[in-house]
């Protein structure tokens, strides 16, 4: 099964310096995935994505990741990515490619 058949929504927990995805389920709601993030001006630091342990494979953190990046491009914002999973989501969709940081000198 994959996360898109669950109800899950994104929270930007900026107290905490992280987004949340949030799963209502029957028995409750529950943080399933969380991705840490700093901000620098206008570009965002990404140094972890994680997953609850039992729920990983079913595309929680891509549904974070994602809906993250999205954000970051409404904003006219860069994303710094050092958790190698955030390396390899951007690298695997082009469509994401222009959030990347130029590099400064």
């Amino acid at each position: 099964m994959t996360a898109t058949a669950f109800d899950v929504y994104v929270v930007n927990n900026r107290e905490r310096g992280r987004y949340e995805l949030w799963e209502r389920a029957p028995e409750g709601k529950r943080i399933v995935s969380l991705l840490d993030y700093q901000t620098q001006g206008n570009r965002v630091v990404i140094p972890l994505v994680e997953t609850d342990p039992v729920r990983r494979g079913e595309g929680f953190a891509d549904l974070l990741i994602a809906e993250v990046l999205d954000q970051i491009d409404r904003e006219n914002s860069f994303v710094i990515p050092l958790c190698p999973f955030v390396v390899k989501h951007i690298a695997d969709r082009p469509e994401h490619h222009h959030l990347l940081a130029p590099i400064e000198d």
